[in-house]
């Protein structure tokens, strides 16, 4: 009797840990999945700025097109460029993001793993 209760604490312990693993994992997909479904981004900028801007760009330079050459060069005032304070308080906050991911057990699972089997960046 006393080995059956030794070996049903262990198994519990083991689905403690199994089921706290599992938890860790999806927490840290779904903040995975959170950052990937945001604004496509690239450090701050939207992505979606630049290609209107680079469009009315390019199209002015290929056509030679004076109203397009002057709708591009103020297209970052109409669109909404970001001003220094918003660059500032969006870098704060990827940084800060990126240490919290760094600090959850499975990166620093993967990060072990990578270390040990060669895939150190």
């Amino acid at each position: 009797m006393l080995i059956v209760l030794i070996l049903w604490h262990k198994i519990m312990k083991i689905m403690g840990w199994i089921e706290m693993t599992s938890t860790t994992f999806e927490e840290h997909e779904k903040e995975l999945s959170n950052i990937s479904s945001a604004h496509r981004k690239f450090y701050g900028f939207d992505v979606s700025r630049w290609v209107i801007g680079g469009g009315l760009s390019v199209a002015a330079a290929l056509t030679h097109n004076l109203g397009l050459a002057v709708l591009a060069a103020v297209s970052p005032s109409i669109v909404g460029a970001p001003s220094i304070p918003d660059l500032r308080k969006q870098w704060h906050e990827l940084r800060s993001q990126s240490k919290k991911l760094q600090r959850f057990p499975t990166a620093i699972l993967f990060r072990h793993l990578g270390h040990k089997f060669g895939f150190s960046q």
